[in-house]
């Protein structure tokens, strides 16, 4: 299979289709890269910017397959009728947004594409327009049939990679979805990814109070849930350590210190 790429636009009242005409307007395409969203985001862009067009625009997005390298883009019919309003947030982005990654998943299933960029949503008008979903994160999982509770969202950069044991929660619910189980399947997740790409530093967790509860004069989470779970894991043979602080625990990764 070709490794072409979707990128959906997220919504198109928000920063999707600017970042889009900004990073890709000129740059060279190494492969097909299919955008999936619809088109007057993109050209009200390109006109802004002055900007040229810079895609072709597909009536099926199964031409992917064979194209050539370059800039693709592809509506659900069902989008057709979207009416941009820029920089306001209205349940018709989220609409779009909800419908792009519905059609990026279904491409995705089918091995029609190898892989998906996702620019922003809001989240509110997402779920405003009937998707019931936190975030791409969610979304993602369900739709891939891996499930929410059988991944955990990765941030990657060049100094720091960063696996969270929770996505998208509300504040006052952290304590009780900070679990062993959780942690263990973060760690897990992250270990087979850290060695996907060649890491050989062990794994630090981070503890869930200030100071990781300073020896639980500031919270007993660490001691109860956290130090358990490492234990564990560290029992099932990964490379892991902590409970670190978090006030700390970010220098000295960046660093190299741990």
């Amino acid at each position: 299979m070709k490794k072409n790429i979707c990128i959906t636009l997220g919504d198109p009242n928000g920063l999707g289709p600017e970042l889009a005409c900004r990073l890709l307007a000129d740059r060279p395409a190494d492969r097909a890269y299919l955008m999936i969203g619809p088109e007057n985001g993109l050209l009200y862009h390109l006109e802004r910017l002055g900007l040229e067009k810079f895609y072709t625009v597909l009536d099926d997005p199964e031409q992917i397959v064979d194209a050539e390298p370059g800039y693709y883009l592809y509506c659900p019919k069902v989008l057709d009728d979207f009416e941009l309003k820029v920089g306001h947030a209205d349940p018709e982005g989220g609409r779009c947004a909800g419908e792009a990654m519905e059609t990026a998943m279904d491409l995705l299933n089918r091995k029609v594409l190898a892989g998906l960029v996702t620019c922003p949503l809001n989240k509110a008008m997402l779920q405003l327009a009937g998707f019931d979903f936190p975030g791409h994160t969610e979304f993602l999982a369900t739709r891939s049939g891996v499930g929410r509770e059988n991944v955990c969202m990765h941030l990657g950069g060049p100094k720091l990679k960063v696996s969270l044991v929770t996505t998208h929660p509300r504040f006052v619910d952290i304590e009780g979805l900070v679990t062993k189980e959780r942690i263990l399947r973060c760690i897990e997740l992250t270990d087979g990814l850290v060695k996907s790409l060649g890491l050989t530093k062990p794994i630090a967790v981070c503890g869930l109070n200030p100071h990781a509860g300073e020896s639980g004069r500031i919270g007993d989470e660490e001691i109860k849930v956290i130090e358990p779970a490492i234990a564990e894991a560290q029992a099932r043979g990964f490379d892991v350590e902590g409970p670190f602080p978090g006030d700390t625990v970010f220098y000295f990764c960046s660093t190299g210190r741990l």
